[in-house]
């Protein structure tokens, strides 16, 4: 008869454990992992020795590649089908600290398989697991967030967020530029007023919304091109740095998640402007409605107009904006509420 080191472990633990906590030895076999059933598995707290097949025998105290010997064998509470070993809380996919499928210290799924444990199953850092030694499968690692809040009057204090993002929320449309041009510009909603009593949003410590309704391009009667320079709509943002230039890399901050919510189903571009790029920043378009939408920096890209594209330095980061572009087929209405800001790291 072969004698196997997990039959030697199994014994140490046993050393270690009370007198009345180790079963007897079953006979190992090398076919179907037969575990003995009764006597010969012992029936204490930590099992005796399996056998060498795939699971633990009918027995008190079998083993297997799930349990093996002592007290990672057998079908008692240390081993087998039982709390500390084989396919259970100890080992294979359901354990939760000395299993996995043969392993003693690391598998199992405290930190791996497909249980809950701290770095497997649906926790944070979970998924399936990791790769041995820590058992199971690789999984994958889900990015957390934190909350970025502000205030009714639409400020951020870089006290309340761990990203030190601070500023207020603003909220700009086309009219400026369009001004003496004969063009026509965003119609701003008078029933909504923000905090610097302009009409077309407003803000509260949930939400900032905008409503009006951004114009058909026209051409321009300098150019005859289509203004789209001048009539490019409306945006509603917020700032990182007061206005200044914003270290993402030093706040380890990439991107952000939020909620969007709008009465009609349209695309938006979500700008993240730097001090380079004023005019023509990068980009990311969505669809609305869009609960929990994620936006990633390195998503990020200029529009295809732009003739001299640049990478986004996100060293210089001004703002976050909203944007309802237009279009030269038709006007576009909006109604826009932006809320649940979390930064992600």
């Amino acid at each position: 008869m072969v004698v196997e080191r997990s039959w030697i472990l199994g014994v140490l633990l046993c050393g270690l454990a009370a007198p009345t906590a180790c079963g007897g030895i079953s006979v190992s076999h090398s076919d179907n992992g037969e575990a003995g059933d009764g006597a010969q598995g012992g029936n204490g707290a930590n099992g005796g020795k399996g056998g060498t097949g795939q699971g633990a025998g009918p027995g008190a105290g079998g083993g297997g590649t799930g349990g093996g010997g002592g007290g990672v064998g057998g079908v008692s509470p240390s081993g087998g089908t039982t709390p500390m070993g084989g396919s259970t809380q100890a080992g294979g996919t359901g354990g939760v600290s000395t299993g996995g499928k043969g392993g003693f210290t690391t598998g199992g799924t405290f930190t791996g398989g497909t249980g809950m444990g701290a770095l497997g199953g649906a926790l944070p850092m979970g998924g399936t697991g990791g790769a041995p030694p820590m058992g199971g499968t690789a999984g994958t690692v889900a990015l957390p967030d934190f909350g970025i809040p502000w205030d009714a009057s639409g400020i951020i204090d870089s006290n309340y967020n761990v990203f030190g993002i601070y500023g207020s929320w603003y909220f700009v449309t086309d009219c400026i530029a369009t001004a003496g041009t004969g063009l026509e510009c965003t119609k701003s909603d008078p029933s909504l007023v923000g905090p610097d009593m302009k009409f077309g949003w407003s803000t509260s410590p949930e939400r900032v919304c905008m409503r009006g309704i951004a114009p058909q391009v026209a051409n321009n009667p300098v150019t005859g091109m289509p203004a789209y320079d001048l009539q490019w709509g409306a945006m509603l943002g917020f700032q990182l740095a007061g206005g200044a230039a914003y270290d993402a890399g030093t706040h380890a901050i990439y991107g952000f998640r939020f909620d969007i919510t709008a009465n009609f189903e349209a695309t938006v571009r979500v700008n993240i402007e730097s001090v380079s790029t004023v005019g023509v920043p990068h980009f990311v378009e969505i669809f609305l409605p869009s609960p929990n939408q994620v936006v990633l920096f390195e998503d990020a890209l200029q529009g295809s107009w732009v003739t001299m594209p640049t990478p986004l330095d996100t060293s210089a980061l001004t703002s976050v904006a909203f944007h309802v572009y237009t279009s030269a087929a038709a006007s576009r209405p909006f109604d826009v509420c932006i809320s649940n800001l979390r930064g992600i790291f």
